[in-house]
Parts: C-alpha cells; structure tokens; sequence
C-alpha cells in the first residue's frame, strides 16, 4: 500500500492515511519522519495515533496471534470515535 500524498503538508485526511502507514509498517523513511515530527506537534493527530496503536497491539496480542484484520480494527476504530473516546 503506497501513499501517493507528498509528505510536505498533508491534509487531515491524508495525515490519518500516513498514520495508517506507520501504524501498519508500511511508510517509507520520508513519511516515517514526517508524520513522527507533526506527531510532535499535533495534539489530536497524535493522540488518534496511541489509539490505533492500541488496538493493534490488543487485538494482536489477545485474538488473532498475528496479522490483525482490517476490517475489524477499522470497527473498533468506528467505534470508539462513536463513543466519544
């Protein structure tokens, strides 16, 4: 999966795209460093970052014992934003 978004200032959109990447260990060098430095500075973007985080390392760790599936950390991800946090 490559993020076609130059890492020069990326909309909120395409941020959480770049999270996606790193979360997924899938960004390049340049991206890695990009979104680490805006993580730096961006309270809400790096907040959702812990977040996704989490839910890859639980479902990881306690279901799936390997690869977490999409789908369902997009559910939990859905859901957790419906509630509130």
């Amino acid at each position: 999966m490559q993020n076609t978004n130059p890492p020069s200032g990326p909309t909120p959109c395409s941020c959480m795209k770049m999270l996606q990447l790193i979360v997924d260990g899938e960004a390049t060098a340049e991206e890695e460093k990009f979104l680490r430095d805006h993580l730096a500075e961006c309270i809400p973007c790096y907040e959702q970052y812990q977040v996704d985080q989490l839910i890859k390392t639980m479902i990881k760790t306690t279901c799936c014992g390997g690869q977490v599936p999409q789908t369902l950390a997009e559910q939990i991800r859905m859901q957790i934003q419906a509630n509130g946090r």
